[in-house]
């Protein structure tokens, strides 16, 4: 009789550790619903829809934006509250992950604006860009009212839709379009809708300064698997631009 011991089995393969989208298919319909609204309807459509609601009574800018993003933020937790919430266990469940990533963004920042500002004296300067100037404009209205738009809810929709949803979808198939996508795109955004209003391709050019910050957000939600790990970097992103005005 063979008394011979079997052989020890091989170990199962581990999966590779990697991006893996949080999004479900109901999350993903609704942020590409939602993306064309954020992006073109809000912008022409709003202000006739405030006024209206108002009772004739024009607002002003900073009122619009606080209304654009305030919208955008309660859609988006409604409709992808799924994919927040297990990208928040994420974060907590692997925060040192989470807070190498915000380090090591903040290097590559830092790195990425030296290189673009020596790139662009080559070439004469890039021009300035009038979402900064509205920004510094807003500020100087109500620096709260501001604040609670540029530093809590831009965060939370821009994040969702270029990075949760972008880049997500794009990652799953390839690394380098996704960043460059969604880095051209979070960077148009921008400054498009003020090269349209004064008919100026130059005005475009200008969302070039936006490049590094938007690798970085991407960087960190790549890295750290988790959604929020982008949120509370552009957070703090926003707090400090600010805080310069």
């Amino acid at each position: 009789m063979d008394q011979r011991p079997n052989p020890t089995p091989s170990p199962a393969p581990q999966p590779r550790r990697g991006f893996r989208n949080l999004m479900t298919l109901r999350e993903k319909i609704a942020g590409w619903i939602y993306l064309p609204v954020h992006v073109i309807l809000l912008p022409l459509f709003l202000p006739a829809v405030l006024y209206y609601l108002s009772g004739g009574k024009a607002s002003d800018s900073l009122t619009l934006n606080i209304w654009y993003y305030l919208i955008g933020t309660v859609f988006l937790l409604i409709a992808q509250f799924r994919f927040f919430r297990e990208s928040y266990y994420i974060l907590t469940h692997n925060f040192r992950r989470a807070l190498i990533a915000m380090l090591m963004s903040w290097a590559i920042l830092i790195a990425g604006n030296v290189v673009l500002n020596l790139v662009s004296q080559l070439f004469g300067g890039l021009p300035s860009s009038p979402n900064d100037e509205a920004v510094t404009e807003f500020a100087q209205m109500d620096m709260r009212r501001m604040a609670a738009a540029a530093v809590i809810m831009a965060p939370i929709v821009e994040e969702a839709l270029f990075r949760g949803m972008i880049f997500g979808a794009l990652r799953e198939k390839h690394l380098v379009l996704a960043y460059v996508v969604s880095m051209v795109l979070f960077s148009l955004y921008h400054v498009w809708q003020f090269a349209i209003v004064e008919q100026s391709f130059t005005v475009l050019l200008s969302a070039a300064a936006y490049l590094p910050i938007a690798f970085v957000l991407a960087f960190c939600y790549d890295y750290s698997g988790s959604i929020w790990t982008g949120i509370f970097f552009h957070m703090f992103y926003n707090a400090l631009a600010l805080s310069m005005r």
